[in-house]
This record gives structure tokens, C-alpha cells and sequence, in this order.
């Protein structure tokens, strides 16, 4: 049978993998697959860093291959102060990682981390995205694609492929009375600012097929 898709995950010997999840399944499989150490970090967009034990928060130093980081943007299960789970969760963290820049100049001074370390922003920016698991009107989404991604300025600037969302493929069965228009906006909504291809697929049926054409070339 097919192999756990966590675990095709953790083969893929990424450095980063930026998560919305709140549980440490992620870490689980890429200490199974045999990574000499996996960092696991949440982003203090709520404040209240004391409350998080040291080796959860943001690290300024990069990770690689061998010793990758899981980012879980939207909080950890064993810290409830930092999940966001209601409207307000979202709103809140919006502004804050708007204002990112200048609360990280308040947070240094204080010594505390800025929520979200300055080379994942880069890479946010400069390097292609794969976004998988969402659905298009969900808040989750809507505050990672229009808060984060496309968001910022030097994507637009750069006119660079911002990468992949892989959407499940509309149907009646899904509320869409017109599957083809349907399909059309989705593409045209998720090229228009951040150069987004979309794939219908499954996620599942994605991470397979990534999977095979990664062991294909390594």
C-alpha cells in the first residue's frame, strides 16, 4: 500500500516546512525518516512569550536538510495562547504581522524574538510556495494568501512564479452548479497577484506524485 503521506513528506529532505497545523505530527514523521534533530517553532504573534518553553521559539539561525524546521504559523496545540482559532484569533494576527517590523524593533530591544524569523520571510518572498490542505474561502487560507503571500510588495515586483495550490477539483456534489466556471475562477483568482498555478488534485494524490518524481531525480 501506499506509504503514510507524513511520511512522504519528511523524504522529500526539505529545510522548511511552514505548517497551519497545531499538532507535532509533521516532526513525528521527520524523526522517523531519520533527521539528526528537527526544530520545532511557533510564532509569537499573540505575545506572552514567556509562557513558551525556549526551544519553540523563533530561531534567527537557518535551517538545512539534515536538521529541518516546522513553522507552525498558526500556534501549537501545547500552547493555547498562541493558536488562532476564532474570527478575532485572525484579525489580530493579521495586524500583527503587518506590523511586524515595527514590533520587532520593540521586541529586540526587549530581547524576544520577532514572530516570525527574518530569513523565512525572505524565502516567503523569493522562493516558489507549495500550498496544500485549504479551502478557498476559509479564513486559514484567506489570511495566509492575502496576508502573507501576496501581501508583499517584492512579489509583485519581482514577477516570479509564486508556485502551487493544489485545490480539489469543484463539482456539483461541492455546491458549484457550474464546475467549469467554477474551475476558470479559481485559476484566474490564484494567478492574478501572486502568479499561482493551481492543480486539481488531492493533496494525497499531489504528495504521491511529488514524491515518485523527487525519488526520480535524486
Amino acid at each position: 500500500g501506499e506509504e503514510d503521506l507524513m511520511t512522504l513528506l519528511a523524504k522529500l529532505r526539505l529545510p522548511i516546512y511552514i505548517t497551519t497545523s497545531y499538532y507535532d505530527f509533521l516532526e513525528r514523521a521527520l524523526i522517523a525518516d531519520g533527521r539528526k534533530r528537527v526544530r520545532s517553532e511557533v510564532c509569537t504573534w499573540s505575545g506572552q512569550i514567556s509562557k513558551i518553553d525556549r526551544q519553540y521559539l523563533p530561531d534567527p539561525t537557518e535551517p538545512t536538510p539534515d536538521e529541518p524546521l516546522v513553522f507552525h504559523l498558526f500556534g501549537m496545540e501545547r500552547y493555547p495562547h498562541t493558536m488562532v482559532l476564532s474570527v478575532d484569533d485572525y484579525l489580530n494576527f493579521l495586524v500583527y504581522i503587518f506590523l511586524r517590523e515595527t514590533d520587532a524593533k520593540t521586541s529586540q530591544s526587549k530581547g524576544a524574538p520577532p514572530p516570525i524569523p527574518a530569513y523565512l520571510w525572505e524565502r516567503i518572498v523569493e522562493l516558489p510556495l507549495l500550498i496544500m490542505g485549504f479551502q478557498l474561502h476559509d479564513w486559514d487560507f484567506q489570511v495566509l494568501y492575502r496576508g502573507i503571500v501576496t501581501a508583499k510588495p517584492a512579489v509583485a515586483q519581482l514577477q516570479r512564479d509564486a508556485g502551487v495550490v493544489i485545490q480539489v477539483k469543484p463539482d456539483q456534489q461541492n455546491g458549484f452548479t457550474n464546475p467549469q466556471r467554477a474551475e476558470q475562477y479559481l485559476r484566474d483568482y490564484l494567478s492574478q497577484e501572486a502568479n499561482f498555478r493551481v492543480e486539481f488534485l488531492t493533496p494525497d494524490a499531489f504528495i504521491v506524485k511529488l514524491y515518485k518524481t523527487f525519488k526520480q531525480r535524486s
